[in-house]
């Protein structure tokens, strides 16, 4: 139980990486639109070069905003998290429990990729490492209540 939940709580911080990744490519995408107008026109049809539509622009310009805003929120909520994250597994009992959840968790490694990182452990041994590391991770009430 206490394994589901935690790994429950370590994959919202994959589901907000992710979510910033959309969010700043959302970003990219408006500021290139805004920046080169030449065929865009922001009813979804492709134009003539040179045209763009003021209120297309504006609207434009406030979703950006909109987004740039969001963005940053992501950010101070990841990083919030991530010291939440890091607080309890520096209290693991080993070093391998604790790049399993890094490694895993926190920078969304694959099986393949951890294998990389210790080559003489078979997969089910760095399976037994995972599954140690969720069990004994103890996170705070707090973080119970805010992130599970």
């Amino acid at each position: 139980m206490v394994k589901e939940i935690n790994k429950g709580i370590l994959k919202k911080l994959l589901t907000m990486q992710e979510q910033v990744l959309l969010v700043a490519e959302a970003i990219d995408e408006l500021t290139y639109s805004i920046s080169y107008p030449s065929a865009i026109r922001y009813d979804g049809m492709p134009h003539a070069t040179g045209y763009i539509e003021n209120n297309g622009l504006v609207n434009a310009l406030a979703k950006k905003e909109r987004l740039e805003i969001r963005l940053e929120e992501l950010k101070k909520q990841i990083k919030s998290f991530v010291s939440e994250v890091e607080s309890a597994i520096s209290k693991l009992p080993t070093e391998n429990e604790r790049n399993m959840i890094r490694w895993f968790y926190m920078e969304g490694y694959s099986w393949k990729e951890v294998q990389l990182k210790i080559p003489n452990k078979s997969r089910r041994t760095l399976e037994r490492y995972l599954e140690s590391a969720l069990t004994n991770l103890e996170f705070s009430e707090e973080v119970y209540k805010k992130w599970g």
